[in-house]
């Protein structure tokens, strides 16, 4: 069996061998984080004028320039623009879940940082959420 990389995380895992299209993430929480995080990207470039839906409809997006080098929308303080609210139902919670995937996702000394950072009553509440695992 051939091991690939996650598209999202970067660690190695075998795709299923059932058919389909190619397997490109290690889990569905990978993959709904892949593509909450594109869209998101892909909304803000265009609320920036960096991006139109008809350079997107044309194809023409793929010659822009990547996210990387790319920034969020900033105010003219410098700080991040703030982010508009959902625009459908349940896009919040989807978008919630997805973070909190990406988070649990961490690895290395990363996550400590963060979940000292973390209020111990969210950190609580965020285990009754998910359950124990």
């Amino acid at each position: 069996m051939s091991v690939t990389k996650c598209l999202w995380c970067d660690r190695a895992f075998t795709p299923r061998a059932t058919g389909g299209s190619p397997t490109k993430f290690c889990s569905a929480a990978h993959r709904k984080a892949y593509h909450a995080a594109v869209r998101h990207w892909a909304e803000a470039e265009i609320a920036g004028g960096r991006l139109t839906v008809a350079q997107i409809r044309s194809g023409a997006a793929c010659t822009l320039a990547t996210a990387a080098s790319s920034s969020a929308p900033e105010t003219s303080t410098g700080s991040p623009a703030p982010v508009s609210p959902a625009q459908r139902p349940g896009e919040a919670e989807e978008l919630l879940a997805a973070l909190v995937a990406a988070l649990f996702s961490l690895r290395g000394d990363a996550w400590p940082v963060l979940a000292a950072a973390v209020p111990v009553e969210l950190q609580q509440r965020i285990h009754r959420y998910f359950g124990p695992s």
